[in-house]
């Protein structure tokens, strides 16, 4: 089995673009008020499609920023895995 290999982007890109999606969730979820109620386009629970596809991208950006941690998969892991339930952002 071949594996896909990506292009890595330094160091400071990569946590930027974890920066970045952070931004809009915090943006989207904080600043601006969802409708009260769903229109007629909308699925009853797409608020949690949403919230489902914002913190599964936070995961993937968080999951490249720290591609360079392969002998601490402790450390990866819990990073990819805090960034995803969005501990931070789900206090305030």
């Amino acid at each position: 089995m071949s594996r896909v290999r990506f292009p890595l982007l330094p160091r400071w890109v990569r946590y930027l673009g974890v920066a970045g999606v952070l931004g809009c969730i915090v943006y989207f979820s904080l600043v601006t008020a969802p409708p009260s109620a769903p229109t007629q386009a909308q699925t009853p629970f797409w608020d949690k499609h949403l919230h489902f596809a914002a913190y599964g991208g936070l995961a993937l950006a968080l999951a490249y920023a720290t591609v360079r941690y392969p002998d601490r998969p402790v450390v990866r892991a819990a990073l990819v895995v805090g960034g995803a339930l969005g501990v931070g952002i789900e206090l305030l």
